[in-house]
């Protein structure tokens, strides 16, 4: 009862330690793991190196598949470039077998301590993450020798090593690996263990072998889970990653059945842990190797698996966000921005077709006008929720100006979009009540709308490209500016001269408050991103 005991308390340290240092890890990295995908060009060698960097920066190929369907679900990524940063994320997750192979009993306590000193006592974020990188470390180790200490009494325990020893029968092993990985979401967690059996001498690597490659498919669960809710790329980007993984294992089991594998890898070191991490390496080298020049046969493949085409923009629902995915903030981030540049498309829309309703009548666009209104109000709601709950989460300096600058983003889309609907409500009573302006007040409204229509459109090219030309916008602002000044001028002249009347002259001038209101609101839109990197 006892060593179960210090096996389960090992095991729980162990997974703590591991989620602790790829926390720190993700933390310190700050903003630059998205940045780092986001720019991602086509070329699958670049996909592949970095896949298999940001894997081996937050130590986890699950936190970096979850990403990688996050991102295809936002339409950021291709499906052909998800599937190479998930091969080099395979890779990249090797870095911690090779890891815990080391040999640091005896300084995994000191640290430790010294991590968990930093956390507590430093007050700098960046040396707080990197205390928390080494309290995970620390820890991971402490797990892992516990656990050895626990089952080292097992090694003499015939029972407990002829069940081992049944995994090196091939469909057993593998079965036992996938099953085991997909309950604890982690190949490196489940190869761990295993180098703590083989430290122990509980476990020979012919046993080993199949359990390592077991382990590569159930680490798919993860891309499988967060491909729920998603569209059929990012479906398509978690069915691939079962396919690469399952292909790589049909592979090494006919080597290992028809080549001497096995004695080969053994010849290379005596040291068992040494062995398994050796081979975690290699399947997912030569795996990649394989299929990476086969990639867009593998597309085909995941193409006919999950068919059809996603439904197109339908207004009531998140095209790009998973409010039941929040918690994997990187990608919740990514779906956050895309929902709100579909807010402020639909804020332009409304503007639009309130102007053109304002110029000449038109029942269908009021129509229209109305579903968009209710579009912008929903998204505006559905994001906030999303945003305030991933808020909650553990964040970074800049995930969390991230989250605040979205936030106060959608409420100024949705008050523009407030004041475009405003503007088709000042139609329905001008139409109502037969008032109309004149055609020289007609075209100053075709003037100032263009201006505010090409202001919109560089708002929505810097949110979506993450950069604002602060110069360019306040030049829009400025024209705007000086345009509605004139055209209110003219307005009163045309009111002495007698061209227009009152409530003409009235109405003009409610336009006018929100024609400017827009333009106010897309100018915060702008300024408050630099309060993201100060």
């Amino acid at each position: 009862m006892q060593q179960i005991s210090m096996l389960l308390g090992g095991f729980a340290l162990f997974l703590f330690g591991m989620h602790e240092m790829g926390k720190g890890l993700e933390l310190l990295a700050g903003n630059k793991l998205q940045d780092i995908l986001e720019k991602l060009t086509s070329n699958k060698y670049v996909g592949v190196l970095i896949g298999a960097i940001v894997t081996a920066i937050i130590q986890s190929s699950s936190a970096t598949t979850v990403m990688t369907v996050g991102f295809v679900n936002s339409k950021i990524l291709s499906l052909t470039q998800a599937i190479h940063i998930i091969m080099g994320a395979n890779i990249g997750t090797t870095v911690t077998g090779l890891l815990l192979t080391l040999d640091i009993k005896l300084v995994a306590p000191v640290i430790t301590f010294v991590g968990m000193a930093m956390m507590l006592f430093v007050k700098k974020r960046k040396y707080k993450y990197a205390g928390t990188i080494l309290f995970g470390f620390g820890t991971l180790f402490m797990g892992m020798n516990i656990m050895g200490e626990a089952v080292k009494p097992l090694a003499k325990n015939v029972a407990f090593t002829s069940l081992l020893a049944r995994s090196s029968n091939p469909v057993i092993g593998i079965l036992e690996g996938a099953l085991f990985t997909a309950i604890i979401q982690s190949s490196s967690a489940t190869t761990g263990i295993l180098i703590t059996f083989a430290s122990t001498g509980i476990i020979e690597f012919s046993s080993a072998f199949y359990l390592v490659l077991g382990t590569n498919i159930g680490t798919c669960i993860t891309s499988i889970l967060s491909s729920f809710g998603t569209s059929k790329n990012a479906k398509r980007v978690a069915v691939s990653h079962v396919l690469f993984n399952v292909f790589g294992t049909i592979i090494f089991t006919i080597f290992a059945l028809v080549l001497p594998v096995i004695p080969w890898i053994q010849s290379w070191t005596t040291n068992v842990a040494q062995q398994i991490a050796f081979l975690h390496t290699a399947f997912n080298i030569v795996t990649t190797l394989l299929i990476l020049p086969l990639s867009n046969v593998l597309v085909e493949i995941s193409k006919k698996i999950i068919q059809g085409k996603d439904h197109r923009d339908i207004g009531l629902s998140l095209m790009y966000l998973n409010p039941a995915a929040y918690h994997d903030t990187i990608p919740t981030i990514a779906g956050i921005k895309q929902e709100s540049l579909r807010m402020l498309d639909y804020a332009k829309s409304n503007l639009q077709l309130s102007v053109k309703n304002l110029l000449k009548h038109d029942d269908d666009k009021a129509a229209t006008i109305e579903f968009n209104e209710e579009v912008i109000d929903y998204l505006n709601r559905e994001i906030t929720k999303v945003t305030v709950k991933s808020m909650t989460n553990d964040l970074n300096k800049y995930q969390y100006k991230h989250l605040s600058y979205y936030l106060k983003s959608c409420a100024n889309i949705e008050r523009l979009g407030d004041y475009a609907y405003n503007i088709s409500n000042l139609e329905n009573a001008m139409y109502s009540k037969q008032i109309k302006f004149s055609n020289e007040a007609k075209m100053e409204i075709i003037e100032i709308t263009s201006e505010l229509e090409k202001m919109f459109d560089v708002v929505y090219e810097s949110l979506r490209d993450n950069e604002f030309d602060m110069k360019k916008i306040s030049k829009f602002s400025f024209k705007i500016s000086e345009l509605a000044d004139r055209n209110r001028e003219n307005s009163i002249q045309r009111l002495k001269s007698e061209i227009s009347n009152a409530e003409a002259g009235l109405m003009y001038d409610k336009l006018y408050t929100y024609l400017m209101r827009i333009r106010d609101h897309l100018l915060n839109i702008s300024r408050q991103y630099e309060t993201i990197y100060q």
